[in-house]
């Protein structure tokens, strides 16, 4: 796992020896004519050039040891080894030896603090998303966050998106990991129950509760499945799904319906899409092959391409053929998922 904080890999200049000598144990503990003390079994001291070591009572004079080689002590009149050198074979890195190490947490920080805002608040985020939430984002199969570093490799961001399918506002959304940072956009969502929560839980987004077609208007029934995200408007996919097993029909309410481009026209407008997730289960070719593609282009796709029933895997093509006719490219699959990215778009 690459870890989140990527940008701070780089190794930083190792401290001076005298400080690390001075910030690594109590000043009374410091200065080269103080050797290390004897005390309980096995306790820890450190000396100012051998570092530190666990200690031990052996028989004997009652010299300290260390388990694997005896400290050396140093007289006052000793000089410290010059920048660069190693002190004795067991001795400490000093200089350029030692920038070859694991960056400590003083570099790491000190790292963070200079980085600009947005890039502080950036990894702060994913760091807390990482070690607090155990997830690197909120999408069913990690979309999210792959097209979040992505769009970071480009210098760009994702500030408006069109999720058709929202279902529910933060879990499995390919949305929300933007809305938390800063984003908005249109959710556009048939079961009304779901359009509540979105409304709750996402008030900066504009929440249409209607489904969407290839064009058209008027009401349909939708299949509500005790899967609620894979409820449906096309009782072709119901009656697959169900003889499948996959989920089992709980409801069928009226909603209303609107053509995509109607959509389109009506909620977006002039708007730049950097990122349009289509997820209405059975209906996605249809509705993407209706798309005005030189009215509104967005910068990603993201499309349920995967093809899952008890017997077998597979991705449906059609969408690598359609969007690739009309200048997209697959980006990077999951296993759900396919994220296209428009191959004509201008460098941001």
């Amino acid at each position: 796992m690459v870890s989140v904080f990527a940008g701070f890999s780089v190794a930083e200049p190792a401290l001076s020896a005298q400080i690390a000598a001075t910030a690594a144990f109590p000043a009374s503990e410091s200065g080269a004519g103080r050797t290390a003390r004897c005390g309980r079994r096995d306790h820890r001291r450190h000396h100012p050039h051998t570092g530190w070591r666990r200690l031990s009572r052996r028989s004997g004079a009652g010299a300290c040891q260390s388990r694997k080689t005896p400290l050396r002590t140093v007289a006052a009149g000793d000089r410290a080894p010059s920048q660069g050198t190693r002190s004795g074979s067991r001795g400490i890195n000093t200089g350029q030896e030692r920038k070859a190490g694991p960056m400590g947490i003083v570099s790491l920080a000190r790292r963070f603090v200079s980085l600009p805002p947005t890039d502080r608040r950036y990894y702060l985020q994913r760091f807390l998303d990482l070690k607090v939430h155990a997830r690197s984002g909120f999408s069913q199969f990690g979309e999210d966050a792959s097209i979040a570093a992505y769009l970071r490799t480009l210098g760009r961001t994702c500030r408006f998106y069109v999720d058709i399918g929202a279902n529910r506002p933060v879990l499995h959304s390919n949305t929300y990991l933007f809305y938390r940072d800063g984003a908005s956009g249109v959710l556009v969502e048939a079961n009304p129950l779901l359009t509540a929560r979105l409304r709750k839980k996402r008030p900066r987004d504009r929440v249409v509760n209607r489904g969407v077609l290839a064009e058209g208007s008027g009401t349909i029934d939708l299949h509500v499945m005790d899967m609620d995200g894979l409820s449906t408007l096309s009782s072709e996919w119901e009656e697959r799904i169900v003889s499948r097993g996959l989920a089992r029909s709980e409801q069928v309410v009226q909603v209303a319906v609107i053509g995509i481009n109607d959509l389109l026209e009506a909620e977006v407008g002039t708007k730049a899409i950097d990122l349009a997730s289509i997820d209405i289960e059975g209906l996605d070719f249809d509705v993407l092959s209706a798309w005005n593609f030189d009215r509104w282009r967005p910068f990603l796709f993201c499309v349920e391409t995967g093809q899952v029933d008890p017997e077998r895997y597979g991705k449906d093509r059609r969408f690598h053929d359609l969007l690739g006719s009309s200048g997209y490219e697959p980006l990077f699959e999951t296993f759900a998922n396919t994220i296209f990215v428009d191959r004509l778009a201008k460098p941001a």
